[in-house]
């Protein structure tokens, strides 16, 4: 008398992408110029490789106005579109822009790229050195809303008990209430919950939200999921 084995059934995954704390952790790790990633490889890249059973992408990113930086502007729109043709849901939010005035070289530590504190003073491009009491002025932005939004999101996915894994691409620790919050709820309907952030990482090292399974993401696994296109204005 044969029996039928049990059906497997493999883990529903919901993935999370925190759009601009993944591009700045590429540009940190493999000093990527812009988000030049896929987010539809890197979903099932990870989600191959852990043996879960992707079900909805969702990318969350804060958005400048055209009137604020047109190149962003155009390149998140189009690449958002690009996006939602593969059934990603995109969630935006506009950026917050600000001026800040800096002086020098008052208490102020200059890092490059690569996070490497720089060890001598600035220079103009005749050689120059630049004097104590220049001020410098930047733009920065801020992002209102992002986290709050993907963290509403996780939780209102698992009560509604449509994902056994949920995967962030963040290493925001501001999320790491959200993830508490899943463990807690899961806990207390004797549910099996994995929670999971994925980040860039040039030799396998570091951590990622407090609370979830860290996901390091090599330099070939980043490579092979990079997405050719260009998404920038054509002028």
């Amino acid at each position: 008398m044969s029996t039928t084995p049990p059906l497997v059934t493999k883990p529903r995954a919901f993935v999370f992408f925190d759009g601009q704390n993944l591009f700045h952790d590429a540009e940190r790790e493999f000093a990527v110029s812009h988000p030049d990633f896929d987010p539809f490889k890197l979903a099932n890249l990870v989600c191959n490789q852990r043996g879960w059973d992707l079900r909805h992408i969702r990318f969350y990113t804060g958005v400048p106005t055209e009137q604020q930086n047109r190149t962003w502007s155009v390149f998140w729109a189009n690449k958002g579109a690009a996006m939602k043709r593969l059934g990603i849901e995109v969630v935006t939010r506009k950026l917050n822009y600000k001026t800040i005035s800096i002086k020098l070289y008052d208490q102020v530590t200059i890092y490059l790229l690569d996070g490497s504190e720089y060890p001598g003073r600035l220079h103009f491009d005749n050689l120059a050195e630049v004097p104590d009491g220049v001020i410098l002025e930047t733009t920065t932005f801020t992002e209102k809303g992002i986290d709050v939004r993907l963290a509403v999101d996780m939780i209102r996915f698992f009560r509604e008990e449509q994902y056994d894994v949920a995967l962030v691409f963040s290493r925001d620790k501001d999320l790491a209430e959200a993830v508490e919050e899943v463990k807690r709820l899961a806990t207390a309907t004797n549910t099996p919950i994995t929670l999971a952030s994925a980040f860039p990482s040039k030799d396998g090292t570091g951590s990622g939200i407090p609370g979830t399974i860290h996901i390091p993401l090599l330099q070939a696994d980043y490579d092979a999921c990079r997405d050719p296109r260009n998404y920038f204005p054509r002028s």
